[in-house]
């Protein structure tokens, strides 16, 4: 589950002062583990989906999303259009 606009809740640059890890989880502020237990309280049936923070005008963690992308589709919106190599 992506939490988007994060960036009107905390600054890329508190979180980056005030993180703290959490086992399982990566760093987290306070008010990050706040939301995730409010999350985890009204959608305890989707327990087993991870929870990312992320904003996506700033582009704080935004590159966590698809982290496994190939550059290749990362680069090219319409990678399947250009001619083979």
């Amino acid at each position: 589950m992506v939490v988007n606009k994060w960036d009107l809740i905390e600054s890329a640059e508190k979180v980056a002062r005030t993180a703290q890890p959490v086992e399982g989880l990566g760093l987290l502020t306070a008010k990050m583990q706040d939301f995730l237990k409010l999350i985890q309280e009204r959608l305890n049936f989707m327990a087993y989906v991870p929870v990312l923070f992320v904003s996506a005008k700033t582009g704080f963690r935004a590159d966590h999303i698809l982290p496994d992308r190939p550059a290749r589709e990362r680069g090219a919106r319409h990678a399947h259009l250009e001619p083979a190599t």
